[in-house]
């Protein structure tokens, strides 16, 4: 039992989550743990972190959201994987998910976005699409079709009703699941076995990428970004005021990004040399600072 287990790629994708869950509750759930550790966050996204959209799948907001999420991924992918076969489950559960996010992307841009809930959806989208298949096994009917409905329009109310909850990845999900249900048999030639099998290879090499460029990935933390601006105006402050400042000081800002490391040279050059002038070095400054505010709207704001 356990071997069969260990083999299912249902129970790999929830032991992932459970371990990237025990990463986030060493972390504290804040910020700056959920999007080092792959959250997805619009303006992430459009700067080329494209990997987001998948490694957001295995994050979760809390105990109950992680609980929900895998009763629903054991329950429905057991089956999927069962009448489907696991290539076509793992293909089907990425695709959905990747959907949902980029649905995400769109109607919540500039909210951080974590859980597996499109993929969980594009399931049940499979499962309801399979009721109008006749290649379907007769065991499995009871549980597809209009059988899914009350589930289906429960959850879609309370995503509308209820706050934090986003009904974006369930319907983007949703729609992905239900157009694969109508397109894919659970039968199998030998041709389209060899087909799958390489999607699934495919779809498994582009999750461990996902993980190991956000690795590489330079760290994201608001924090940080918050302790630079801050520097950075009490030393613009206080030469402004014609104070001395430490040259150990700048050289201690640490950059963010490029704009920021062209700050603080502006910053070594002016104390080096005298140019440029204070004036050059403060509108410089607010232009990256205005670009901060809009990209990390709703994470950091001016008070």
């Amino acid at each position: 039992m356990w071997n069969e287990r260990l083999k299912s790629a249902v129970f790999i994708i929830a032991f992932v989550n459970l371990v990237l869950f025990l990463l986030e509750l060493i972390g504290g759930f804040s910020s700056s743990t959920l999007l080092k550790l792959g959250a997805q966050y619009g303006p992430l996204v459009d700067s080329g972190q494209y990997n987001r959209l998948i490694t957001a799948m295995f994050l979760h907001g809390g105990l109950l959201h992680l609980f929900f999420n895998m009763y629903a991924l054991i329950y429905l992918g057991t089956i999927i994987e069962k009448v489907y076969s696991t290539p076509k489950f793992v293909v089907a559960y990425f695709l959905s998910g990747v959907v949902g996010n980029i649905a995400t992307q769109i109607f919540y841009h500039n909210t951080i976005s974590i859980g597996a809930s499109g993929a969980i959806f594009g399931l049940v989208g499979m499962l309801f699409a399979a009721g109008r298949r006749r290649d379907m096994p007769y065991y499995v009917r009871p549980i597809t079709g209009t059988a899914l409905l009350p589930m289906i329009i429960f959850n879609l109310f309370l995503g509308f009703t209820a706050g934090n909850i986003n009904n974006a990845a369930h319907i983007g999900g949703l729609v992905t699941g239900i157009v694969l249900g109508l397109a894919i048999s659970p039968r199998y030639t030998w041709r389209g076995w060899r087909i799958w099998n390489i999607l699934m290879i495919i779809v498994i090499a582009v999750v461990f990428l996902s993980f190991f460029f956000l690795f590489i990935q330079p760290s994201v933390s608001p924090e940080a970004i918050i302790d630079f601006h801050n520097s950075f105006v009490s030393i613009l402050n206080r030469l402004d005021k014609g104070e001395l400042i430490s040259f150990s000081e700048v050289l201690s800002l640490q950059p963010v990004d490029g704009e920021s490391k062209k700050l603080k040279n502006m910053l070594i050059n002016h104390m080096e040399e005298g140019q440029p002038d204070l004036n050059e070095i403060t509108d410089a400054f607010l232009k990256w600072r205005e670009r901060i505010l809009s990209d990390y709207k709703g994470l950091i704001s001016v008070r």
